[in-house]
């Protein structure tokens, strides 16, 4: 598990370990897009048209993607929620 998995783990944030892994592992794709789109930048890469695909991208996607997206969400509530239990 990633230090950022383990940092919510252990401080008791999150209990359940599965959900430590999942926010981990969107924490660090968001982290290595920051970093390579930086990277771009400080070498003198025009980044404009290309963020603009990303978001016109991430628009399409999560427009067709959205109930999904929805059932993805509440199951996350469910888990941290635990109703049942």
């Amino acid at each position: 598990m990633r230090p950022s998995g383990r940092i919510f783990l252990h401080s008791h944030i999150i209990e359940d370990e599965d959900l430590g892994r999942l926010i981990s592992k969107i924490a660090a794709i968001i982290m290595y897009a920051f970093i390579g789109i930086t990277t771009l930048v400080t070498v003198g890469v025009d980044t404009k048209s290309l963020l603009a695909g990303i978001v016109i991208t991430g628009f399409t996607i999560g427009f067709a993607l959205k109930e999904v997206a929805t059932n993805f969400i509440s199951g996350i509530f469910l888990v941290i929620n635990k109703p049942f239990i």
